[in-house]
């Protein structure tokens, strides 16, 4: 499957003007203090920001949920995961963007699964 560039463009943009506090939003205080000390690389980072974004989705196995806030949620937790990887000094931010986006790439059956694909 090829990835969509107009796409990961998109995401680039709208992560780019994210600041450290608007990407780790929401998220509890000791999961925050972890993500900004205990990160090893940018990448590493970005992917335990993705991880805590997703663990409390509400979403997530629920048959029937919509799909639309799934596709909105995983959007979110995208462009603030390709955010964090540029403040914690990520430089490849195109191919960061295109790795998270084939990873987590979700299509929906009509039973209300998502699937990932590769």
């Amino acid at each position: 499957m090829a990835v969509d560039q107009e796409r990961v463009q998109t995401l680039l943009t709208q992560a780019q003007p994210l600041t450290e506090a608007e990407v780790l939003a929401d998220l509890p205080a000791a999961v925050v203090e972890r993500l900004k000390t205990e990160s090893a690389t940018p990448l590493v980072a970005a992917l335990g920001l993705s991880d805590a974004l997703w663990i409390d989705n509400p979403h997530k196995g629920e048959k029937g949920a919509s799909r639309a806030v799934r596709v909105i949620q995983r959007d979110e937790a995208l462009i603030r995961a390709i955010a964090f990887y540029r403040l914690k000094g990520g430089e490849e931010l195109e191919k960061t963007a295109v790795f998270f986006e084939e990873t987590f790439a979700a299509t929906s059956k009509h039973d209300g699964q998502v699937s990932h694909t590769s």
